[in-house]
Formats: structure tokens, C-alpha cells, sequence
């Protein structure tokens, strides 16, 4: 989106060959050689480079245009909550939600990865889930941010383990997420080493002692058992050993051709 501070770049061709740096002034506005001003911002990129070319070949005859971006301008957006080096930063107008986290260090491990706000003037105008993005491919993270924005990080929700023979093993943020299945999905699901029928959920019991729970995910209706914050799943290996095999004591000849 076309902004005060940008520099629209005008490229024209026929009569007269010239290049034009064109910046959009504080009210919006570029003044178009020999033609006069035109208002541009609030526009995205697309429709003003239309917009100009059009206005160029109906005022100019015989000359072509082609429009592109000069240098952008700069837009100040703040980090807080539970980001590494929360602040104001200073950056360019492209900054994506992603891009203003890498900038700022990241997030804390007491941070949510799942609740990311975008504030705007006072507001918040989006929620961000970046395994949305990380697990899924999702492009909300990649949402551009404007001059002023606030990305406030919250603390980290509920969280489940996940150990063991899983694509993924690792330490998981719930959001909607409540059975082992939901959290087996998280982890890119069971490699096929796994032996779900010996798996074990590790807990934290209601007077503090801990809990040791048989659970045979190869069951689907065990599969829904719902975790709570602090478990730990882990799907064990298959026995490493052979439980009946054959092995021929003689293997037939093969007899070659012209032998």
C-alpha cells in the first residue's frame, strides 16, 4: 500500500525518454511531469502504477510508461510482551509480522507462539499462529505491517511433550489441541517404528505425585483420552529383535546362461 515517504519511480518512452523519482508527499500526493498532482496513497502498488500510466497515455500522446518503486520508506513498529529485545524499531515499509519478530530476537520460551497480536491504533486487528505458518504453511505471519503497529507476544498457554518414535518429538503449545490424537498430528504423527500399543502418558497427579498411565494409542478410542497441561506422551520403539522368522537352509541354483 502506497504511503507518504514512498518514491514512485516513472519511466517514459516516445517523444521523450526519461526516468523520474516521484516522492509521495505528506499529503499523499506525486506530481506527474507536466501533467500535475495526482493522489496515490491509501492505493496498493498495482492500482496506482494503472492508475499513473493511464493518466500518462491519455494527457501524452505517444509516449509510454512504466512504473515501479523507488526506495520505500521507513515505519516504526514496537514489539512487546515476551519477546527477546522488546522496543521500537525502525524499518521498511514491506515488514512482515515474521520479519518484526526475527528483528527483535524472536520470542522468549515463556512466550506464546500461538496468540500473537497485532495492535493497531489501540486495537487488535489480527491474531497470529505461527504454527499455523511453521506446521502448515500458512501466510497470516506474513501479513505487512504499518507504521505504528504494536506485536504484543503473550505467555506461553498449555503445553504437552511429546517423546519418542514421533516425526516431530518436541514440546507443544496447545491452542485448540485436546486429545493425544490432536497432539500426535502436532508432532507430524508416529514413524513407522512406533509401537503405539506400549505407549505411556507421564502426568502430574492432583496431589502433586506423578502418574504413569498406560495408554494404547494403537486403540482409536484411546486416541481421544485428552491431555492437560504438563504431560508428557511417549510412543516406545517396536521390540528390536526378530519374533519368527524363516530362513531357508538351502537357497535354489541359479543356473547361467551358456554356464
Amino acid at each position: 500500500v502506497i504511503g507518504a515517504g514512498d518514491v514512485v519511480e516513472l519511466r517514459m518512452f516516445g517523444k521523450e525518454s526519461k526516468t523520474y523519482q516521484l516522492p509521495v508527499d505528506r499529503s499523499g500526493v506525486i506530481t506527474l511531469p507536466e501533467i500535475g498532482p495526482m493522489s496515490v496513497a491509501g492505493m496498493t502498488f498495482e492500482t496506482m502504477g494503472k492508475s499513473v500510466i493511464e493518466r500518462i497515455s491519455k494527457q501524452k500522446i505517444g509516449v509510454e510508461a512504466t512504473v515501479s518503486m523507488g526506495p520505500l520508506r521507513s515505519i516504526q513498529v514496537f514489539l512487546m510482551g515476551d519477546v527477546k529485545n522488546p522496543g521500537a524499531y525502525a524499518t521498511d515499509a514491506m515488514t512482515t509480522v515474521v520479519n518484526a519478530l526475527l528483528v527483535g530476537g524472536g520470542i522468549k520460551q515463556t512466550g506464546s507462539m500461538r496468540r500473537v497480536e497485532i495492535r493497531r491504533q489501540g486495537a487488535v486487528v489480527a491474531r497470529v499462529d505461527l504454527y499455523e505458518t511453521m506446521l502448515r504453511g500458512g501466510n497470516k505471519a506474513n501479513m505487512r505491517l504499518q507504521s505504528g503497529d504494536t506485536i504484543f507476544v503473550p505467555s506461553v498457554g498449555r503445553r504437552v511433550g511429546v517423546d519418542g518414535d514421533v516425526l516431530r518429538p518436541a514440546i507443544y503449545e496447545l491452542l485448540g489441541e485436546k486429545t493425544a490424537e490432536d497432539v500426535l498430528t502436532l508432532a507430524g504423527g508416529m514413524l513407522p517404528t512406533a509401537f503405539p500399543a506400549q505407549a505411556k502418558l507421564d502426568r502430574v497427579g492432583q496431589t502433586g505425585g506423578r502418574l504413569l498411565i498406560n495408554l494404547p494409542l494403537a486403540n482409536l478410542v484411546q486416541r481421544r483420552f485428552e491431555l492437560r497441561d504438563g504431560d508428557m506422551l511417549n510412543i516406545p520403539s517396536v521390540v528390536g529383535r526378530l519374533d519368527k522368522s524363516i530362513v531357508p537352509d538351502i537357497l535354489p541354483a541359479v543356473e547361467l546362461a551358456g554356464g
